[in-house]
């Protein structure tokens, strides 16, 4: 592909043009002819969520889908019915086998619309459809066929004597509440908003688990993946328990649970946060706490090589297992496999310690991989975000420092001028990020994979100047952190967002990083940024502990600018009890992505948080940027001072379908007191209030476990404000106040 990488980050927005996996598959006729003749529909897709038939997935490497649904329509007599159908992805469409309509649709995650007029006879017709479309990564891939116009028609999946069972399984299974967070200590529990009409022998399976899944390394938990797990409803009963594995590490995970009834088996998919019992860390130095790290992973061994690497002075069966794997991932150029690469290079830094074989392998990884967009390779990793072109050229860099007088095949370069290239263009990295900060700032998923790049370049480049411009960053970074970090966890306003660490508490990533240098609970699993830091030589400042954990009665603010045109300009109100992050600046009114813009985290508990955003999807734990929870569909304009942030959302767009927005709270860990269009909020010695200019509404009937309160209107405005027992003496006290 041409190289047109231009270093000005912004959230959401790349110019990539398509790639070459893309353009083969458009280059290919798609003309409508016959159907199949052997066509089976073993599966029905229920229509739990939103009016759209949505097989959106992410692969990290090119998969084309093909997809034949059928349903049926009649017409009480001969009609002509105007449909619209929207589509990511090529519709095909046959009305009792006669072709209707094609409607190609070739770029990646752009929606289309058309409309066409369907002739239908009197009686009962077959509509069949055809959805095909090429996954890259996180790729939308859906289709809706929307009546217009036209009356005296029904529609159904089934021939009627069947359908009556799948409805009523399907309702069965909408009506499902909530998965709640699993500690490990006790089981995960299903819970549905109305008692089971009977008894339902349910399934429960788990099929990702990240950050394992996203790697190609799931299928070393075998004893998740081989069976279901059996979980029994019984009749009249609100809930049921999953007996999980003891031995699952931490992560969020992709659940799918299973209901079944005469020949129909009908499949929910879920979102969950797997919380393993915590580890205190609490060595009074760096170096202790480093220790109680890296025995906690050995205890719990995570899935990636800085495991590996650790593994390797106490189990190096295993340890050589793990990097085998990871290897493969390598070999076939996955998406994110630039995360596991860099891993690799702590290896080559002992390779006398390795047997000749595992280095050959280390090395024929290293030179055949492809290391930039402009390098020939079908596959769909991803070059174009802050983090990812950050983790490619400090491996580009490395592997030519370690083999200078090779050849890479990609390229078709020796290493020399593979290593001068990849340092050129980490200066290029280090000059945008120098001039405009990160447009990543404080992301829970992407501080964690900076760290991974940041951490190898530091501690293998022999060019003094990447170090000196490396540790720089690192001070910044843990600066930043720590400043966000609030009873040892780290929230606040991010540049990118995702529902998964938002609703995860401490058990992120990064939290492990802000277990080991201030301090706090650990959640083995989430190990590899951790794990580089035990083996850096680099050291965060230890004036930053101040900030992480500020003094009682002490108040502490910070104001500064993260991000090119589209970054924000970050606000920080904290004491020791709660904080209130902000970042104003961003582009009001327009179309947003991954923005977590505004954002209240109590030190009473891990998950005592609360927020406010615009959704980008109305289900929970969807693929979609933003999302339900997480990122801002229409960004709002924010301003703060102080301990009070005021937002403006303008919900007037044409491409907006949302005219509500969310206010999130963790109502099992927070006190919430709602009166009139208030929310007061507290978490031990931590308060908070949000005033919405349209009246809240508690959304029961929502899979965040009644957690969220809508706001509708086109117009809507909101303020945030927080306080502490401390200054107030309590909850009513604060009412009044803000009241006033």
């Amino acid at each position: 592909m041409p190289d047109r990488f231009s270093y000005q980050f912004a959230n959401g927005v790349v110019d990539i043009g398509d790639m070459p996996c893309r353009q083969r598959w458009q280059a290919q006729s798609h003309a409508q002819g016959d159907l199949p003749s052997d066509l089976s529909f073993p599966e029905l897709y229920a229509g739990l969520d939103p009016a759209t038939i949505d097989f959106s997935d992410f692969c990290p490497r090119p998969v084309l889908s093909r997809r034949y649904l059928r349903s049926y329509v009649t017409a009480d007599q001969d009609t002509v019915a105007k449909i619209r159908i929207s589509t990511c992805g090529i519709v095909q469409l046959w009305c009792n086998q006669k072709p209707v309509v094609n409607h190609l649709v070739q770029t990646r995650n752009q929606m289309a619309t058309t409309t066409v007029n369907l002739p239908l006879t009197a009686g009962e017709q077959v509509l069949t459809v055809l959805l095909e479309e090429l996954h890259e990564r996180d790729t939308r891939c859906f289709f809706s066929i929307e009546l217009i116009d036209g009356e005296g028609l029904s529609q159904s999946w089934l021939p009627q004597s069947e359908q009556s069972l799948a409805i009523t399984l399907g309702q069965f299974l909408a009506d499902f509440k909530n998965l709640t967070t699993a500690m490990l200590i006790r089981p995960p529990t299903l819970t549905f908003h109305s008692p089971a009409a009977r008894e339902h022998d349910l399934k429960f399976r788990l099929l990702s688990l990240q950050p394992s899944g996203r790697g190609g390394l799931w299928d070393l938990m075998p004893q998740v993946v081989s069976r279901p797990l059996d979980v029994v409803l019984q009749s009249g009963a609100l809930s049921a328990e999953v007996m999980l594995p003891a031995n699952l590490p931490g992560g969020s995970a992709e659940a799918v649970i299973e209901a079944r009834a005469g020949n129909f088996r009908i499949e929910r998919t879920l979102g969950m946060v797997l919380h393993p019992p915590h580890v205190p860390i609490n060595g009074q130095s760096y170096a202790d706490r480093k220790q109680q790290i890296l025995r906690a992973c050995l205890a719990h061994p995570g899935y990636d090589p800085s495991t590996a690497q650790v593994l390797m002075s106490s189990d190096r069966d295993a340890a050589f297992d793990l990097l085998d794997r990871t290897i493969a991932t390598i070999e076939q150029r996955q998406d994110c496999s630039d995360f596991n690469l860099l891993g690799l290079f702590w290896f080559l830094k002992h390779a006398d310690q390795l047997p000749a074989l595992v280095v050959e392998r280390l090395q024929d990884a290293l030179l055949n991989y492809r290391y930039w967009l402009d390098e020939p390779g079908n596959d769909v990793m991803w070059f174009w975000s802050e983090n990812h072109a950050l983790c490619f050229h400090v491996a580009q860099a490395l592997a030519g420092q370690y083999f200078p007088d090779k050849l890479f095949s990609a390229s078709n370069k020796q290493g020399a001028t593979v290593k001068a290239t990849g340092e050129a263009r980490l200066h290029l990295w280090f000059d945008a990020l120098e001039t405009n900060g990160l447009a990543e700032y404080n992301s829970a998923a992407y501080y964690p994979i900076d760290l991974l790049a940041l951490l190898t370049l530091f501690d293998h480049s022999d060019d003094p100047e990447l170090k000196r411009r490396t540790r720089r960053l690192l001070d910044e970074i843990f600066a930043m952190v720590a400043l966000h970090t609030m009873g040892g966890t780290p929230a606040g306003a991010q540049g990118r967002a995702y529902e998964k660490e938002l609703l995860a508490g401490v058990g992120t990533e990064l939290g492990g990083v802000v277990a080991l240098v201030f301090g706090g609970q650990f959640m083995p699993g989430f190990d590899r940024s951790v794990m580089l830091l035990c083996l850096s030589d680099y050291e965060p400042p230890e004036k930053l502990l101040a900030y992480a954990r500020p003094a009682a009665n002490t108040e502490l603010a910070a104001r500064y600018r993260q991000g090119a045109s589209d970054g924000g300009h970050l606000n920080l109100f904290k004491t020791a009890d709660v904080q209130l992050s902000s970042a104003t600046g961003h582009n009001a009114g327009e179309q947003g992505h991954q923005q977590h813009l505004v954002d209240v985290q109590f030190a009473g508990a891990s998950d005592a948080r609360a927020w406010i955003n615009h959704p980008g999807d109305a289900t929970l734990w969807s693929e979609l940027r933003p999302s339900y929870l997480a990122g801002n569909l229409c960004l709002p304009r924010i301003a703060q001072h102080g301990n009070q942030a005021m937002l403006l959302f303008d919900l007037a767009k044409k491409w907006n379908p949302y005219q509500w927005v969310n206010v999130f709270a963790q109502t099992h860990v927070i006190r919430i007191e709602c009166f009139e269009n208030w929310l007061f909020l507290q978490s031990d010695n931590g308060l908070a209030a949000i005033w919405s200019s349209a009246l809240p509404v508690l959304q029961h009937h929502d899979q965040a476990d009644s957690c969220v309160w809508r706001c509708h209107g086109d117009k809507l405005a909101f303020t945030i404000r927080v306080g502490s027992v401390t200054r107030f003496g309590n909850l009513e006290n604060f009412r009044q106040n803000c009241l006033q």
